[in-house]
Formats: structure tokens, C-alpha cells, sequence
């Protein structure tokens, strides 16, 4: 079983408001990257701290409501479309971009989409995991290149698993 699909248990603990999933819930909220459980109809299910600060909104205007609202800007919505398609469709995905956030600063991020697939096959959601990187433009790229980020996100995976 890969460290991924792990995460992908545990987080589905917390969705269903499962009492051992408590650790996990501590451990997601004490990371210092975005976390984001979205379905498949794309609205938001779970968020860590880290993606309210994000957003500079409570949980609260969150949970409950579409990706489309909670980014509030088509443009930023659309930019990662085809992302979240590929996740949606059922294939792991990784993409690097500069994103403008709600408190005005421009961030360049390099993210992870897990799908959340069902035993039968069925994708239910994707699990996302937004890592900001303290870099300038193509500096960055050639570091979180798609190869790249998949080796450091897996590792933080892993990192889930051991602790």
C-alpha cells in the first residue's frame, strides 16, 4: 500500500468524524503546507490551518463550499482546471505556479493532487497538498520540476506514515 493511499484512509476518517482519526486531524492542522480534501463535485471537505491562512478566511466560509468560490477569482480558478480534472479522472498530479492570495502576495506554490479512489473504482475526490516555495520564477521551476515534486511530496507522505 503506498504512503498516499495511507493519507487518503485517514483522511476519510476525519470525514466521517471517525474518534481514531484525532492524531491525524493534530498531525494535518501542524503542517506548515496547505491540505485540502475536495470531492468529486469539487467542493471542500477538509482544510487544514495552514489553507485558511491561505485564504485569509475561517474554516467556517470554507468547508461546504466549491473550489470556485473559495479561490474567488476565475482566473486562479481556471489556471488549475485541468489539474483538478486529471486528479478527478483518477491520475496522481503535480503542478508549479505563481498564485496571488487574498492577502495580497504573490506566492509561487508547487502542489500535489492525489485522487480518492473507491474500492470499486470510482473516484470520490482528490486529496491536494500546496507547498509554498520561497523562490523566484524559473529558479524554482527547475528545482520543483514535475519529477522533483513528486519525490519531496511523497516523502511527506511517508513522513505521515512513520510518525
Amino acid at each position: 500500500m503506498e504512503h498516499h493511499s495511507f493519507l487518503l484512509a485517514e483522511l476519510r476518517k476525519l470525514l466521517h468524524e471517525d474518534t481514531h482519526a484525532v492524531p491525524l486531524r493534530d498531525l494535518v492542522e501542524s503542517l506548515p503546507v496547505s491540505v485540502v480534501y475536495v470531492d468529486a463535485q469539487q467542493v471542500v471537505r477538509i482544510v487544514n490551518r495552514e489553507f485558511e491562512k491561505w485564504y485569509a478566511r475561517p474554516r467556517s466560509q470554507i468547508i461546504g463550499r466549491s473550489m470556485r468560490e473559495v479561490t474567488g477569482d476565475d482566473e486562479r480558478y481556471f489556471a488549475t482546471q485541468k489539474f483538478v480534472k486529471n486528479a478527478l479522472q483518477g491520475y496522481k498530479t503535480s503542478f508549479f505556479l505563481p498564485r496571488n492570495y487574498p492577502d495580497s502576495q504573490q506566492r509561487y506554490i508547487a502542489a500535489y493532487l492525489e485522487p480518492d479512489i473507491s474500492p470499486d473504482g470510482k473516484v470520490l475526490g482528490y486529496v491536494g497538498v500546496y507547498c509554498p516555495v520561497p523562490l523566484l520564477g524559473d529558479e524554482a521551476k527547475h528545482i520543483f520540476d514535475d519529477r522533483g515534486f513528486r519525490i519531496a511530496a511523497g516523502g511527506l507522505g511517508q513522513q505521515l506514515v512513520d510518525n
